[in-house]
C-alpha cells in the first residue's frame, strides 16, 4: 500500500472518528436538553405550580382564622381570599396543562373532588360568614368544616404532589443514566479510534523507517567498499519501495556498463597483444632481411673484387703482349 493511501487512511480515520465522536456529543447534548426540557416543562412547572396551589390554600385557612381571632381585617382579609382564589384557579390550570400519566390524572382527579368539596363545604360557607361579620358562625365553619375538610385535601394533595417530586426525580436519573451511557460510549468510541491512529501511524512510521534505513544501509555500504553486488531488499510497493526497486535497478545498469567496458578492455588488451606479436614476427623478419642483404653486399663485393682483379690480369696480359 502506498504511504499517501496510508495516511489518507489514517487522516480518514481521524476524521470519522472526530465526526463520530462530533454527532455522539451532538446526539447527547441534545437529548439532555430535551430531557431537562421535559423536567422542567412537565415536572418541575407542575411542582412549582401545586406548591403555589397549597400554599394559597393555607393563607386562605389563615386569613379565615385572622378574621376571627381580629375581625377588624375581615374586610381586608375577604379581598386577599378573593385574590388567593384566582391565584389558585391559574396555578392549578397550569399544572394541568402538564404532561400527565394516567395514575397522575386519577390523583388529580381525587384532588379536585376534594376540593370542591373542601370549597363548596367550607370554604364559601366560612366566607360568607366573615363577610356578614359573624364570628362565631366563622368560627363554628372553621373548627367543624374547614380543619377537617383541608386535612381530607391534603390526604388527597400530597400523593399528587409528592407524585411530581418522584417523577421528576425519576426523569432527572433517566436523564442522568442516558448521559452516563453516552459518556462511556464517547470514551470507548475515544480510545478505539485513538488505537487505530496509534496503529496505522506506527505501521506508517515502522514501514517507512525500515525501508529507509535499508535503503541507506546499501548506499553507505557501496559507497565504502565499492561492491555493486548489494541489492535493496523490498519491504512493498509504496513509494519508497518503488525508490529501492529504481535504484536497484540503476546498480544493475551500472554493473552491465563496466561488465561491457570490462570485456571491451579484454578484448582491446587480446587485440594489443596480437599486434605486439605481429610486430615481433615484423621485427624479427626485418632482421632477417637485413642479414641477408647483408651477406648478399659482401657476396657482391667480393664479385668486385675478383672482377677487378680479373680486369687488372687481363690489362697486364694485354701489356705484355
Amino acid at each position: 500500500m502506498k504511504i499517501t493511501t496510508r495516511l489518507t487512511t489514517l487522516l480518514a480515520s481521524l476524521l470519522l472518528m472526530l465526526l463520530v465522536v462530533g454527532g455522539a456529543g451532538i446526539y447527547v447534548l441534545m437529548s439532555d436538553n430535551d430531557n431537562t426540557e421535559s423536567l422542567y416543562k412537565d415536572r418541575l412547572i407542575g411542582i412549582d405550580a401545586l406548591h403555589k396551589v397549597n400554599a394559597l390554600n393555607l393563607r386562605i385557612r389563615t386569613a379565615l382564622a385572622g378574621s376571627y381571632v381580629t375581625p377588624e381585617t375581615a374586610e381586608k382579609n375577604a379581598q386577599e381570599i378573593d385574590e388567593y382564589i384566582v391565584e389558585i384557579g391559574k396555578n392549578w390550570d397550569i399544572y394541568m396543562a402538564t404532561y400527565s400519566k394516567p395514575d397522575e390524572v386519577e390523583l388529580a382527579n381525587k384532588v379536585i373532588a376534594a376540593r370542591k368539596k373542601y370549597w363548596e363545604e367550607a370554604v364559601d360557607p366560612a366566607i360568607a360568614a366573615m363577610k356578614s361579620g359573624d364570628m362565631a358562625q366563622l368560627k363554628k365553619r372553621i373548627v367543624q368544616d374547614v380543619r377537617p375538610m383541608y386535612a381530607e385535601l391534603m390526604a388527597a394533595f400530597v400523593p399528587l404532589l409528592e407524585l411530581q417530586i418522584n417523577e421528576g426525580r425519576k426523569s432527572f436519573e433517566e436523564s442522568e443514566a442516558s448521559y452516563r451511557t453516552f459518556r462511556s460510549l464517547l470514551t470507548a468510541l475515544v480510545l478505539c479510534g485513538t488505537s487505530v491512529a496509534a496503529l496505522l501511524g506506527f505501521s506508517i512510521i515502522r514501514g517507512v523507517n525500515r525501508s529507509i534505513t535499508e535503503l541507506r544501509g546499501v548506499m553507505v555500504k557501496m559507497s565504502a567498499d565499492g561492491d555493486l553486488g548489494t541489492r535493496v531488499r523490498i519491504y512493498g510497493r509504496d513509494e519508497i519501495g518503488q525508490t529501492a526497486i529504481a535504484f536497484n535497478g540503476l546498480i544493475d545498469g551500472f554493473a552491465n556498463i563496466i561488465r561491457r567496458v570490462l570485456a571491451n578492455a579484454d578484448t582491446v588488451s587480446n587485440t594489443a597483444a596480437q599486434l605486439s606479436a605481429s610486430s615481433l614476427q615484423i621485427s624479427q623478419g626485418s632482421q632477417l632481411q637485413s642479414e641477408a642483404a647483408a651477406s648478399t653486399a659482401a657476396a657482391v663485393e667480393q664479385i668486385t673484387v675478383s672482377i677487378n682483379s680479373v680486369a687488372a690480369n687481363t690489362e697486364d696480359v694485354r701489356k705484355l703482349s
